[in-house]
């Protein structure tokens, strides 16, 4: 089987995508030249004149983490391509210069690339521009994205503004390693599976053997997996006091997380919260792992390439809510405030969600936010691991609601993370873990009001 997978790997196959969901399809209908008498339209005083990237000049800078070739294959490579006359330059921030600094000195900042869970915190610094006057000055069609996700970054704005376009969405799902299954004579867990039944699968399969830790399931690497899933809020807005005391949703995530990693076996010494991916990737020890799809990554692809036989399914649901899997994940493109030229900035983020980058960019991996199923079909398209994927369990569950926001949310995430690692490492009781919380949530707040 491994040599099989192995052989699967490498070769090149392409990856066909049939998805439920519905597209703007056009008629087939043939254009016909109208009479001749007819008279050509002329165009509206209000309509913007057509923008010529070639014509386009300047600078744009680009704050993202990415490493040169990157930078240099991701946003040089394709923007050039169409604004030839246009320099792109990129900027990287990391503690020694944040974001908080850009504002502060005014540096020239025209795009940000940034993870949508993480928009907030360019919001409450003012570094990001309100799209919707340029979007609807430059002719923006929305109705291409999925609705969703714009209503969805939405949410994150104090008044439904619209400060991020998405260029990609991380569609979430249960990875699986097939030779812990097959050792341990375990059948592979099924689409659609719940927390639950993953949770009594993963009894079967969490047990020493050859001097080895053999782990079930993990929860995720991080708590915002079904913090979002459950879409639960960390602060009430109108009272601006935490809920997570309060929230039946808290108790329900807290006593999951009790259930996975209270399984015997399952969190042996040393294992923490986060250490999914080096535990079913590098360690090869853990059965289930519940992450953003990742087999088309440099270390995921190394490990299939030496013999990991990789099974992927859908991410797991909870059985009274059924078909509903994580929040959003995905990444966008802002304009900061700090632009010199916020126009260019949005034409070069207009052609970055077309059609053809889109088509370009899921064949790199990075599924598309489109409602487009030409482009969805794309991804993987070429890919040496397009034959381990059913694309379809990418788009089997729906998107989880969005939660309130708060500017408190990180703050509280942290405690919250701290009460699970209590709860999963010292088995102290949740009600009084959620409690210590809630204070400490609320501390938070008083201390930055």
């Amino acid at each position: 089987m491994k040599n099989k997978m192995k052989a699967v790997v490498m070769g090149m196959f392409a990856a066909t995508m049939i998805v439920g969901c519905s597209g703007a399809g056009g008629a087939g209908e043939e254009a016909q030249s109208p009479p001749a008498e007819t008279p050509t339209p002329t165009p509206t005083e209000n309509a913007p004149a057509e923008f010529d990237p070639s014509s386009a000049t300047g600078e744009i800078v680009i704050s993202v983490n990415f490493s040169e070739a990157d930078f240099k294959r991701r946003y040089i490579d394709i923007i050039t391509k169409q604004f030839p006359n246009v320099t792109v330059k990129q900027l990287v921030t990391s503690k020694d210069f944040t974001f908080a600094d850009v504002v502060a000195s005014n540096t020239q900042m025209d795009i940000i690339d940034q993870g949508i869970t993480n928009l907030k915190s360019i919001i409450d610094l003012n570094l990001a521009l309100d799209l919707d006057p340029l979007a609807k000055e430059q002719n923006i069609d929305l109705n291409r994205f999925d609705p969703f996700i714009v209503d969805d970054i939405r949410s994150y704005a104090a008044n439904g503004e619209l400060y991020l376009i998405p260029y990609t969405i991380q569609p979430f799902v249960l990875h699986y390693n097939k030779a812990i299954f097959d050792k341990f004579g375990v059948d592979y867990p099924k689409p659609n599976s719940t927390w639950e039944e993953l949770i009594e699968l993963s009894k079967e399969l969490s047990r020493t053997q050859d001097g080895v830790n053999y782990r079930g399931l993990h929860a995720g690497i991080n708590v915002n997996r079904l913090q979002m899933q459950l879409s639960l809020p960390y602060v009430d807005a109108a009272s601006g006091k935490s809920v997570v005391g309060s929230n039946e949703g808290w108790s329900k995530l807290f006593q999951t997380y009790k259930d996975i990693y209270g399984v015997p076996g399952n969190f042996p010494e040393g294992a923490t919260l986060g250490d999914g991916n080096n535990a079913f990737i590098k360690d090869q020890n853990l059965a289930m792992f519940p992450h953003l799809i990742s087999v088309h990554s440099s270390a995921w692809v190394e490990a299939i390439n030496a013999g990991m036989d990789i099974g992927v399914t859908t991410y797991p649901v909870f059985k009274d809510a059924p078909g509903i899997g994580t929040g959003l994940f995905g990444g966008g493109l802002a304009i900061s405030t700090t632009s010199k030229q916020p126009e260019l900035a949005l034409e070069i983020i207009k052609y970055y969600t077309s059609d053809e980058v889109q088509s370009e960019l899921a064949t790199l991996g990075l599924a598309t936010p489109l409602v487009n199923p030409d482009v969805r079909n794309k991804l993987y398209e070429g890919n040496a691991v397009a034959g381990l994927v059913d694309v379809n369990v990418l788009y089997e569950n729906q998107f989880a609601a969005p939660y309130a926001k708060s500017k408190w949310d990180a703050a509280a995430a942290t405690k919250v993370t701290e009460g699970l690692t209590r709860v999963v490492t010292e088995n102290v009781d949740i009600n009084t873990v959620l409690r210590e919380v809630d204070e400490a949530v609320n501390q938070a707040i008083s201390e930055n009001p």
